[in-house]
């Protein structure tokens, strides 16, 4: 294996984020498909809980975790409804990392906040596993790739450079003549109803979610038993939450619920 002389001391980490689940044995197969091209990765499971297909609640994890991991980590991020269609898959250096994951949105909001130094189309990359699955791009083609690189590999032999043009996602709040428009991108194991409004949307005006104007606090704690209030989370948005019960099912949240401000 060729090895990229600048990656030599960068830490082999490579962490994954998908909707496969954790029933099946689509996880563990991805582990095997990138421990085949290098046994010495340390593999992160980021999260496997994104609702199938739910592109936006991947990028917005992806961006929000980024930066909490090493710089050399490679994140492989397979959230794929296109899979086995003529849509690419992805390579790119960007901010100290790496990224693979199909050319599908899901990069574009990181891709805004950080420009790549380079991006590289890996759909038919000679790193991948002969005759790929037509249903399974993340373990045949991904990982291999992402594995490569995590373990020092040479870029250049992934495939050929993109320019710069990718599947365009915006999962920014809208701002409106009133105030602003967000929405629920994340619902964590609590029930909690994770928002993209930020904390420069929420300096004045009340949240509205459902027709209702809800109370900001501190913490989980400042809350009323089964009370829906907001508050900023550790990703550094609002978040509806409900002490000592679930915002999800108390207010029937979803995924793409509008907030406003």
């Amino acid at each position: 294996m060729k090895h990229d002389p600048g990656r030599d001391n960068l830490p082999g980490v490579l962490a994954l984020l998908t909707d496969f689940g954790t029933r099946d044995d689509y996880v563990g197969q991805l582990h095997g498909a990138a421990l085949s091209v290098s046994k010495n990765l340390h593999i992160v499971d980021l999260c496997h809980e994104i609702a199938p297909g739910e592109i936006q609640s991947a990028a917005f994890l992806l961006i929000h975790d980024f930066e909490e991991f090493p710089e050399g980590t490679v994140f492989l991020s397979v959230v794929d409804p296109g899979v086995g269609t003529k849509r690419r898959i992805l390579v790119a250096s960007v901010g100290g990392r790496f990224v693979v994951a199909p050319d599908n949105g899901l990069l574009a909001p990181l891709f805004a906040m950080h420009r790549p130094d380079w991006i590289r189309d890996a759909s038919d990359s000679p790193i991948a596993k002969e005759s790929p699955s037509r249903t399974f791009h993340g373990r045949d083609v991904m990982a291999p790739v992402a594995a490569w690189l995590a373990s020092g590999g040479d870029h250049e032999q992934i495939g050929p450079l993109v320019a710069d043009e990718w599947v365009w996602l915006d999962i920014q709040p809208i701002r409106t003549s009133d105030g602003w428009t967000g929405c629920v991108v994340w619902i964590d194991r609590f029930g909690n109803l994770v928002t993209n409004l930020s904390e420069e949307c929420l300096v004045d005006g009340d949240l509205r979610y459902k027709g209702s104007a809800l109370k900001k606090v501190q913490t989980f704690a400042d809350g009323g038993d089964r009370e829906a209030v907001w508050l900023i989370g550790s990703r550094k948005t609002a978040e509806i939450v409900v002490n000592v019960g679930s915002a999800e099912r108390i207010l029937g949240g979803s995924i793409g619920d509008l907030v406003y401000v």
